[in-house]
């Protein structure tokens, strides 16, 4: 098998079609870390966990044969910025927040009757810019996310908005991207974390863009939040804020 043959050394970077049965230009591209994440959250949300000896456990080993042997670095995706899903591309031309909804939707999110829920929109978050470190605008973002979701306030000590704001916290005081934490590292499971999670409305978009702008959340209500000024002109592309509003146009088209 020629992933086996690549992973004693015995050939170039191990490429998406020595792993997966198919053809074209997608078989030809390295899989990189950020590929390799991008299966390992789609196949959390599928089952619940990634499965040991299943696609995401295998292309991970092939990303960190592909990075050590330098044929792919720790940040790169493969071409063109395209998502694990073969014609949903990731172009820096196009609107983020439109290819946001494009993934979501091709990822099969909100299949169910509920539509997209909070959960599932960070977890597109950690997908798409999961090697992002997390700082205070990201870490407001989750805040409001998780009050939304399960009405605790996750900076009070426990939960994702805790954990995040603790990684920001740290991060702030290391000078290197590579030893900071990333935000696939406190969201990528959001869905197992929010067991009271709701569908996103648009009213919860508002207020989640809002606190990534300001950098700030405070209470469940949200109001000191809106009135602190915006420490951003834009949310980050690809970023929390981004995912819950493209869940929010999914959930809620006509509105």
């Amino acid at each position: 098998m020629a992933y086996e043959q690549h992973m004693r050394g015995d050939g170039g970077a191990i490429k998406f079609g020595d792993v997966f049965e198919m053809s074209g230009e997608m078989a030809e591209q390295p899989i990189s870390p950020r590929d390799a994440a991008a299966m390992r959250s789609a196949e959390t949300l599928a089952f619940g966990k990634t499965i040991k000896g299943g696609p995401a456990s295998i292309m991970i080993q092939a990303a960190a044969k592909n990075v050590q042997a330098g044929l792919v670095g720790p940040d790169d995706a493969f071409s063109s910025n395209q998502t694990l899903v073969e014609g949903n591309p990731w172009h820096e031309s196009q609107p983020s927040h439109d290819q946001m909804e494009s993934a979501i939707s091709v990822e099969g999110m909100g299949s169910g009757a509920t539509g997209v829920t909070m959960g599932e929109a960070l977890e597109a978050a950690a997908a798409a810019v999961g090697d992002k470190p997390v700082d205070q605008s990201d870490v407001a973002a989750i805040q409001a996310a998780e009050m939304i979701a399960t009405g605790i306030n996750g900076g009070l000590g426990s939960g994702l908005g805790a954990e995040a704001q603790v990684a920001s916290t740290i991060n702030e005081q290391l000078m290197y991207d590579e030893d900071k934490t990333k935000l696939s590292d406190v969201i990528e499971g959001a869905t197992n974390m929010f067991t009271d999670d709701k569908p996103v409305t648009k009213q919860d978009a508002e207020l989640v863009k809002a606190a990534e702008l300001r950098g700030h959340f405070d209470g469940a209500s949200g109001a000191s939040t809106l009135r602190h000024r915006a420490v951003k002109q834009s949310t980050t592309p690809g970023g929390v804020a981004e995912a819950v509003e493209a869940a929010a146009r999914i959930n809620e088209p006509d509105k």
